[in-house]
């Protein structure tokens, strides 16, 4: 399919350009000593992979990440004192990490420190911490670098134990290709942005496009998504034609509109100045709030990816990161854990090829062809078909490589049946380990999530979801009353036999299913559930790792203090009860709001109301994001009315032009321009990109962003702690 085709183009293009702004820093990375937070490590790792940054730096074991510094002890950095230069590769604001920096510049004797960045010097003019500069009456372009770097070389000069006899030179340079991570052709992540989450109120001080000087206060991940999507476009000369759904994506977009205003004034401004090249090609983009469509977020799909993201553990031990943690012992024993505070990198020597092998498995290996190919197949196809291309993989490769092995039986995939293969392939060939080692790490995180999910009543919650969804028009019973009957079921040994964490998804899932509005649930039932609701966790029924990431660590503390005092009768236990109750009446409270709120977020909506859709099968859920694109390239479909299209032009054109708006809306059309961005703020699924994919015939490029990859996990912890 050509489109496919063009797509996959301009992802190599893409991957290509960032390979190449890395290799333009060869000469600054050798023999320096790189420090990476998070974000910056696991861009690297998804895009270019961290064997070109091995390449570069020529001295593997002089890379850090920026947490393995968090206190003064340097025994863990014993490669750090023969660099002489320091670099940094941030994918958040300077600011985050100043006092850090601060700390390793006052312990080791570098000449030199360079930070790279993925914001740019305008977004760090707008952090707090910059506004706080009242000194700088007038703060220029360039305000910021300029006194970051003074900050930095002051405490340099008066805290090094030595700078051998050169004054301490601190430069911070804007570097856009740590912008995002781009995961399989077409489909990228702003990982920086991964806490950025849709408010489902009206965002205050919403401000009005085309004011470059019009920057209301702006929570700063937010602020850190309008600016990283900035610099992702720009950094591909692309120019943004805008479409919106949703409160927050229409602040966004205004926001985007108004960036760009300021930047062309610095540019004309300063002379040979240029943070952004002028875009060449003007593209759709797409913004659309998640909170509009939470049921597949929720959902137990037939998607390995899904599957993997929600049952296995971060890359660096949390779910605020796409990559995911693979245990490969269960094929060696003697493999270990990477430590979380390093990146153990090992190049193997003699005949083996030079890779970067990492006893600990992930899914980022961008510059295997093998292993890229069978991660696309695991996010784009159901999970049957995806199984079936993993047996015959393995098959493929023991067979090529000469490997004795006993041909698995056809018909469906357990297991048993894949755990047989790859012991086979490591035990038989230790040579094949180390050669294969990346393509057996996708293996096992497949068998991993498997065994994991099965712990988890994946299969059991998947099929509750498939009997609400199917219960929607359902006038005998109502949707909440059949989560309420889940709350009173138990285990044989007494436990819930749901937790906390799968009733409240459950309920978001219900809510945001009804979101038009059409479908209120009775007060008693909300009173029912909220008293159910109370009782649990007052009681401490659940788990603390089923309650932390809603009521957070410090009041689950202090409830787990209250139930394990032996004082129950006194009038001083009744009493920090009684304000512990009230604390919890108000977390509960919200939850319910919030709930509310979703059940009419959908309710002014002409097209997108509902998101059942009746076909020759009855009733059927469609994810909203899949609609939107039907719609969009549908031929019969001469106007989008849900979809706001944000102007970028200012001035009397735009005023003249607002005595015609609806002609406006009518006329353009994101299918307009030959490349269309759809960008879900909040995280997209990896069912949703493949429903995409599946239904898209189009010649247009499509590209498909996100700030995350979205899990009932994630989604759980942003959608009760938006702010």
């Amino acid at each position: 399919m050509a489109a496919k085709s063009e797509t996959s183009d301009i992802s190599n293009e893409m991957r290509k350009k960032v390979q190449e702004a890395f290799l333009e820093l060869k000469e600054e990375l050798k023999e320096s000593c790189i420090v990476l937070d998070d974000i910056a490590a696991e861009v690297i790792n998804w895009t270019v992979g961290f064997e070109l940054l091995v390449q570069l730096t020529n001295f593997p074991l002089s890379i850090y990440t920026i947490s393995s510094f968090g206190d003064d002890n340097s025994s863990n950095h014993s490669f750090v004192d023969s660099c002489n230069k320091i670099v940094f590769f941030l994918g958040d604001f300077v600011y985050a990490y100043e006092e850090t920096i601060k700390r390793i510049l006052s312990l080791y004797p570098f000449k030199e420190c360079i930070i790279y960045c993925s914001l740019s010097e305008l977004s760090h003019t707008l952090h707090p911490n910059f506004k706080k500069l009242q000194f700088l009456a007038i703060k220029p372009f360039g305000a910021f670098t300029t006194e970051f770097s003074k900050i930095m070389e002051k405490t340099w000069k008066s805290k090094a134990k030595e700078t051998r006899g050169l004054s301490p030179i601190v430069v911070i340079s804007h570097f856009p290709a740590l912008s995002f991570s781009l995961l399989v052709n077409g489909i990228f992540v702003l990982n920086n942005s991964y806490d950025t989450f849709p408010n489902t109120k009206v965002l205050s001080e919403s401000p009005r496009s085309g004011d470059e000087n019009n920057f209301p206060e702006t929570p700063l991940p937010l602020l850190r998504l309008i600016h990283t999507l900035k610099n992702f476009l720009s950094f591909f000369n692309l120019k943004e034609d805008l479409y919106v759904l949703g409160n927050t994506s229409k602040f966004i977009a205004n926001q985007l509109v108004n960036v760009g205003k300021a930047i062309q004034s610095a540019n004309a401004s300063v002379s040979n100045m240029s943070e952004y090249e002028s875009p060449k090609t003007i593209v759709s983009l797409i913004l659309i709030d998640r909170t509009l469509d939470l049921v597949s977020p929720m959902l137990h799909s037939d998607n390995l990816i899904d599957r993997i993201e929600n049952v296995l553990s971060g890359s660096n031990g949390s779910h605020y990161t796409m990559d995911r943690r693979i245990d490969m012992s269960i094929i060696s024993k003697d493999s270990k854990m990477v430590n979380p505070d390093s990146i153990n990198l090992k190049v193997m020597e003699d005949n083996i090829p030079q890779n970067v092998v990492n006893l600990s498995g992930n899914l980022a290996h961008p510059n295997d062809k093998l292993v890229a190919g069978l991660v696309e197949s695991l996010l784009l196809k159901k999970e049957k078909e995806a199984l079936n291309e993993v047996r015959k993989k393995i098959v493929d490769v023991m067979t090529k490589e000469k490997i004795p092995f006993a041909m698995p039986k056809m018909g469906s995939v357990n297991i048993k049946q894949l755990v047989s293969l790859i012991e086979v392939l490591y035990k038989e060939n230790q040579f094949q380990f180390y050669k294969l080692n990346n393509f057996l790490q996708i293996n096992v995180g497949v068998v991993q999530a498997l065994q994991s999910s099965s712990n988890s009543k994946w299969d059991e919650l998947s099929g509750i979801e498939k009997i609400l969804l199917l219960s929607v028009e359902d006038k005998s019973q109502s949707l909440l009353s059949r989560i309420i009957e889940l709350m009173s079921q138990s285990n044989s040994d007494g436990t819930p036999s749901f937790t906390i964490k799968d009733i409240i998804c459950l309920s978001i899932m219900i809510f945001s299913l009804v979101g038009d509005g059409s479908t209120a649930f009775e007060k008693r039932e909300l009173d029912l559930f909220r008293e159910l609701l109370l009782k649990r966790i007052i009681d401490l029924v659940d788990t603390p790792q089923s309650l932390e990431g809603w009521l957070g660590m410090e009041l689950l503390h202090r409830l787990q203090a209250l139930n394990s005092r032996t004082d129950k009768s006194s009038e001083e236990y009744q009493y920090d009860k009684k304000r512990l109750v009230l604390e919890v009446e108000d977390r509960v409270s919200d939850l319910i709001s919030y709930l509310k709120d979703l059940e009419n977020l959908r309710s002014s909506m002409v097209e997108y109301k509902s998101l059942m859709k009746t076909g020759r099968m009855g009733s059927t859920y469609i994810p909203l994001v899949a609609q939107i694109i039907n719609n969009i390239f549908d031929p019969k479909q001469t106007e989008l009315r849900d979809l706001e299209h944000v102007s970028s032009n200012t001035g009397v054109g735009s005023y003249l032009r607002s005595f015609s708006i609806l002609a406006l809306k009518a006329k353009a059309k994101p299918s307009d321009n030959s490349v269309v961005i759809i960008f879900v703020v909040g995280g997209i699924t990896a069912n949703e990109i493949r429903e995409i994919r599946d239904s898209f015939k189009q010649k247009t490029v499509l590209l498909i962003g996100s700030t995350s990859l979205a899990t009932s996990t994630l989604m759980y912890q942003l959608s009760l702690n938006v702010k």
